[in-house]
């Protein structure tokens, strides 16, 4: 199994962040910062490339991780990356629980806790997915 799950569907970049945000707003899911790597590039001349880095978490789920393993900090806040290839849109995220794995051995509890994560990521992406419209004109 990888440790990245990625889908894909068709629309543009910019409709899949936009619902994206739209389904983290309707869940009560709280979104931190959303990486718009193309913007941050062309500032600095470099080359841009059409993707977007969504961070977001829920402090209850993260505090319960951290309450069991403060090592599992540095893969908090959950994020799902968004690019465009085409006309194809890609999401992926990290799976939860091979990136903390080692934790989950150790730490037993947490092994239902990054299950539940790695379920709220699948759903949104899925989401995205199944409200993209081809027709939508690109970013």
């Amino acid at each position: 199994m990888s440790a990245v799950k990625w889908y894909a569907g068709h629309g543009s970049l910019g409709q899949a962040v936009a619902i994206l945000r739209e389904e983290l707003a309707r869940r009560g899911i709280r979104e931190y910062a959303v990486v718009d790597h193309a913007a941050d590039m062309t500032a600095v001349g470099a080359v841009p490339f059409p993707a977007y880095t969504l961070i977001f978490g829920n402090p209850r789920l993260g505090s319960q991780l951290l309450a069991e393993s403060l090592a599992s900090v540095v893969d908090i806040p959950l994020r799902i990356g968004v690019y465009q290839n085409g006309s194809t849109v890609h999401l992926g995220y990290r799976d939860m629980t091979r990136l903390l794995e080692n934790l989950a051995t150790t730490h037993a509890t947490l092994a239902p806790k990054l299950s539940q994560a790695n379920t709220v990521l699948e759903d949104l992406v899925k989401a995205v997915i199944d409200r993209l419209t081809p027709d939508t004109p690109a970013l």
